[in-house]
């Protein structure tokens, strides 16, 4: 569900906003600004992902390609550290 339909979604469940108290129009805006935050947490978050899900490929290829034996462990080393940076700077956005 994109963005503006969640947003239309949640604002026409509070479309009787006027006959409400200050306070409840408070707790509306202060939903929604939370809504709004997860949702942009969400969508970076697929970002990161997506963006070392790129990485992952051309590392994958660039190994694909390297013949000697000594290289390719070299590089799978190398490229188990990236994984795991990459993995930890997930979970810790996440969080």
């Amino acid at each position: 569900m994109k963005k503006n339909e969640i947003e239309k979604n949640y604002l026409s469940t509070f479309s009787n906003i006027s006959t409400k108290g200050k306070k409840e129009v408070d707790d509306i805006q202060r939903d929604k600004n939370i809504v709004n935050y997860k949702f942009k947490l969400n969508e970076e978050l697929i970002k990161m992902i997506n963006n070392e899900r790129e990485k992952d490929i051309h590392r994958e290829k660039l190994l694909a390609v390297t013949l000697d034996y000594d290289e390719k462990k070299k590089i799978e080393k190398l490229y188990g550290i990236e994984r795991a940076k990459a993995a930890v700077k997930i979970i810790k956005f996440s969080k």
